[in-house]
């Protein structure tokens, strides 16, 4: 599944979530299993936090730290072009999920 699929489905999920509260407290509860059992293709190697924002609350993501960033990397940031699922931290792209956030490749360009 590539990125553009991997976000439509992503979009898919959260609007099941909206609609079925059981389906949403599984996620909140197992959100590695539960998208996993959805089609989601996650690395095994991660652990998976899932958050619901609510009117009073919104959960900030704040990217692990980069080590180092190679000229290509430095231009995205610039420019605003690290798009992931359809979303980007740099608000080059739609907003977030509401209360997803999922690694990606360059993660440490805050990627969501």
């Amino acid at each position: 599944m590539n990125q553009e699929e991997q976000g439509r489905k992503i979009s898919e999920l959260i609007a099941k979530c909206w609609a079925d509260e059981g389906f949403k407290q599984k996620v909140l509860a197992d959100p590695a299993a539960t998208l996993r059992a959805e089609g989601l293709e996650l690395p095994a190697d991660l652990s998976y936090v899932a958050h619901e924002n609510t009117e009073k609350v919104v959960h900030l993501i704040i990217p692990g730290k980069p080590t180092e960033l190679s000229d290509e990397d430095l231009g995205h940031v610039a420019g605003g072009t690290c798009q992931v699922a359809g979303t980007c931290a740099f608000n080059q792209g739609p907003a977030p999920p509401v209360g997803f956030s999922f690694p990606c490749a360059n993660s440490s360009l805050g990627c969501f």
